[in-house]
C-alpha cells in the first residue's frame, strides 16, 4: 500500500470529504473507500481505481483518461462532462449514474451495470458494452458510432435521437426500446428479424467531409464577406442566421468573424448536418443581401477561386 494512499484513505476516515480538483494522476487507489466524496475538477487520469468504492461521488468535469475502474462501484455517482476515454469500466456498477455529456470514447465497459443511468449527450464512440445491462437508461442524443453494443441489455431505454452509425448490436436485448429519431447506416449491424424503421429510426449516411472540412469553408466564406460587409456585420449575420440546433451551436462565432468548433473537428458529417450547415450559409446569403443586392453574386466570384471550393458549393 502507498504512503499516497494511506494518506487520501487516512484523511477520509477521518471524515473528509472534499478532495476536489486534487491531482490524482497515476496514483494507486486501488480498493479505496471514496463514498459520497466530492472529487470535483479532480485528476484521475492513468489512476488506478479497480474495485474502488466511489459510491454517491461526485467526480464531474474530472479527468479519468485511461483509469483503470475495473469492478468499482459507482452507484449513483455524478460524472457530468468527465473525460473517461480509454478507461477500463469491465464489470464495474455504474447503475443509477448520472452522466451527462460524459466521454466514454474507446472505453472498455463489458459487463458492466448501467440500469435506470442517465447518460444523455454521452459519447461512446468506438467503445465495448458487450454484455452490459443499459435497462431503463436515459440515452437521448448519446454517441454510439462504432461502438460494440452485443448482447446488451436495452429493456426500457430511451434512445430517442442517438447515434448508431457502424454500432454492432448482435443479441441485443430489444424490448419496450425506445428508438424514435436514432440515426443508423449500413454499417450498423441489427439481428436479423430487427426492423430499425418501425421502430422509428433514420437511415442516414456519413458524407466524405469533417466538422475540420466545415470549418475551413465557413471561415474562408467569412473572410471573403468582410471585405464587403466588414467584421461587424458579418460576425452579426453568422450569428443571426444560425439555426437553433445542437449540432450548429457547437459553433461559435468571435468578434473578429473567426469560427470554432466545441468539439472533435475531425468527425465526419451526417447527412442531416449536411443539411444544417447548407441552411445555416442559405439563411446566412439572405440576410446579407438585405445590405447588398447582389451578394451572392459577389461572393460567389471570391468562392470559386477558393482552396476549399469543393465544400463551399454544398452552402449555397
Amino acid at each position: 500500500m502507498s504512503d499516497f494512499f494511506t494518506e487520501i484513505n487516512q484523511r477520509y476516515l477521518l471524515g473528509e470529504r472534499n478532495f476536489h480538483q486534487h491531482n490524482f494522476s497515476k496514483a494507486n487507489l486501488k480498493g479505496i473507500n471514496l463514498a459520497q466524496a466530492n472529487l470535483k475538477n479532480s485528476d484521475l487520469s492513468f489512476a488506478n481505481l479497480e474495485n474502488a468504492n466511489l459510491t454517491d461521488a461526485n467526480l464531474s468535469k474530472c479527468n479519468l483518461k485511461g483509469a483503470n475502474l475495473t469492478g468499482a462501484n459507482l452507484t449513483n455517482a455524478i460524472i457530468d462532462d468527465s473525460d473517461l476515454s480509454y478507461s477500463k469500466l469491465n464489470k464495474a456498477n455504474l447503475s443509477g449514474i448520472h452522466g451527462r455529456k460524459a466521454n466514454f470514447r474507446q472505453a472498455y465497459l463489458n459487463n458492466v451495470n448501467l440500469q435506470k443511468a442517465y447518460l444523455s449527450g454521452a459519447n461512446f464512440t468506438q467503445s465495448s458494452l458487450n454484455n452490459s445491462d443499459l435497462s431503463y437508461s436515459n440515452l437521448k442524443r448519446t454517441e454510439f458510432q462504432n461502438a460494440f453494443l452485443t448482447g446488451v441489455n436495452l429493456t426500457e431505454a430511451y434512445l430517442s435521437e442517438s447515434s448508431m452509425l457502424g454500432t454492432c448490436l448482435t443479441s441485443a436485448i430489444i424490448y419496450k426500446t425506445y428508438f424514435r429519431e436514432a440515426k443508423y447506416n449500413h454499417k450498423t449491424i441489427f439481428d436479423t428479424k430487427f426492423n430499425p424503421q418501425l421502430m422509428g429510426m433514420i437511415s442516414v449516411e456519413l458524407n466524405n467531409f469533417t466538422i475540420e472540412d466545415v470549418l475551413k469553408a465557413i471561415n474562408y466564406l467569412s473572410k471573403c464577406s468582410q471585405k464587403y460587409l466588414g467584421v461587424n456585420l458579418v460576425v452579426k449575420y453568422l450569428h443571426s442566421s444560425k439555426l437553433e440546433n445542437d449540432w450548429l451551436n457547437k459553433f461559435q462565432v468571435d468578434n473578429y468573424g473567426n469560427v470554432i468548433y466545441l468539439g472533435s473537428k475531425f468527425n465526419y458529417i451526417d447527412d442531416f448536418q449536411l443539411k444544417w450547415y447548407r441552411q445555416w450559409v442559405k439563411e446566412y446569403f439572405n440576410r446579407c443581401s438585405f445590405i447588398i443586392n447582389n451578394f451572392r453574386e459577389l461572393i460567389q466570384d471570391d468562392l470559386s477561386s477558393s482552396p476549399y471550393q469543393i465544400h463551399l458549393p454544398l452552402a449555397a
